[in-house]
């Protein structure tokens, strides 16, 4: 009797050769680390999730037997933009009125109440682990291979316990501020211990690395950066490593800032926040609180979340379309694709399996001719360094 992994691998080997033939529009999942804005090893249980752009949601692991408790994905109610992707061995979405634009499991639970935009089939089956090699069969992840996916350095370097920071509301740090007199904490680059920040206080980071013990920031504080990297080797499991409480703006946009964590250790947020920042800790567990604004990319061993957060993810954007015009033409007519989600990683188009020539692009916009070829209801497909899009609207060439 073939095993279950023999099985869904079959499944997911038949189902992506749907993609190479005439009319059928299956999508390839997206296995670059990129695309997620919340990537688990393990398990995921999270609650009304709100995404704004085509990120994808997932469990990377696959469950060794159905009844397991790893490799599942748990959504309370998730509505999506179209390109984004939800991917779990088992997925359960268990409140009606979820929106996702294409689905990736191996269980059949039911999906009442559940909205499926994408073109059929949907869902469908695949091979875990989502990104290779990080997973076995007996859903133990070999944590060493994320660690370098996320950019880990080797070896990870050791925090100063003799360089604690006391970030104080109003006022300067005692120590090592850079810019004495403005009422914030000014910290160039280095390593450091403990970085603590109290209720109300401002903290300015530098580009560049830093290390650390922990960082923990307490209700209403504000952290600035761009392209600083924070590494924590997250030695004490009993403790936070990463903790933000109550209504503080962690990082403002994409670019920001990047939280390395190693080790077993803990990772939280508040509520009523924002938090715009690259966070891997494979090893640990991430909360990500509620009603959070959360811009980046989440990284776990598993992951919990309350109600209420929205998300958008910064890599790995997928080039998506909402509405072409016209709806019909012949060879050489010129269509207009009009988009939601930024056009400028467009890589290509393609009407019935045919590459068309782009003619034009900008942000929103695309213009591409039907190419020579090209005849009868014809899917149209955007590629882009994400993976490819295709939409449910056709084109209908003479």
């Amino acid at each position: 009797m073939p095993s279950r992994k023999s099985v869904v691998t079959a499944l997911a080997v038949s189902t992506a050769l749907l993609a190479v033939v005439p009319g059928a529009w299956a999508q390839a999942l997206r296995r670059d680390l990129s695309s997620y804005l919340l990537l688990t090893m393990k398990r995921a249980s999270v609650k009304n999730l709100r995404i704004g752009s085509p990120c994808n949601v997932g469990v990377n692991c696959g469950s060794p037997t159905p009844k397991s408790k790893c490799g599942v994905l748990a959504l309370g109610n998730v509505t999506g933009v179209d390109g984004g992707q939800v991917v779990g061995d088992q997925v359960f979405l268990r409140r009606p009125g979820s929106k996702v634009w294409q689905l990736f499991r191996n269980n059949d639970s039911p999906l009442d109440n559940v909205q499926l935009v994408a073109p059929a089939p949907n869902p469908q089956p695949f091979a875990p682990p989502v990104v290779p090699g990080t997973c076995d069969d007996t859903c133990t992840p070999n944590y060493a291979e994320m660690e370098k996916a996320c950019g880990f350095p080797d070896p990870f370097p050791a925090c100063d316990p003799t360089k604690d920071v006391k970030v104080v509301r109003g006022a300067d740090c005692a120590r090592f501020d850079t810019v004495p007199g403005n009422q914030q904490c000014d910290l160039p680059t280095g390593s450091y211990g403990r970085l603590a920040m109290e209720d109300g206080s401002r903290l300015n980071l530098e580009p560049g690395v830093y290390v650390m013990c922990l960082f923990k920031g307490g209700q209403d504080t504000t952290t600035t950066a761009h392209g600083t990297t924070i590494l924590i080797p997250g030695e004490a499991p009993s403790k936070s490593a990463l903790r933000v409480n109550n209504g503080s703006n962690l990082g403002a946009d994409c670019g920001d800032l990047r939280f390395l964590i190693g080790g077993e250790t803990k990772v939280a947020f508040g509520r009523g926040g924002l938090v715009a920042a690259e966070v891997c800790a494979p090893r640990s567990t991430i909360s990500l609180g509620h009603n959070n604004i959360l811009i980046g990319q989440f990284v776990a061993d598993t992951v919990n979340a309350d109600l209420n957060n929205f998300g958008r993810c910064c890599g790995g954007t997928c080039a998506c379309y909402n509405e072409l015009t016209p709806t019909s033409g012949h060879a050489g007519t010129v269509v207009t694709g009009t988009s939601n989600c930024d056009l400028s990683a467009l890589a290509g188009v393609s009407v019935c399996g045919i590459s068309a020539n782009v003619v034009s692009v900008t942000p929103t916009e695309v213009q591409f001719e039907i190419p020579p070829g090209a005849a009868g209801a014809c899917p149209v497909e955007f590629v882009s360094p994400a993976g490819s899009f295709v939409g449910n609207q056709m084109l209908a060439v003479s």
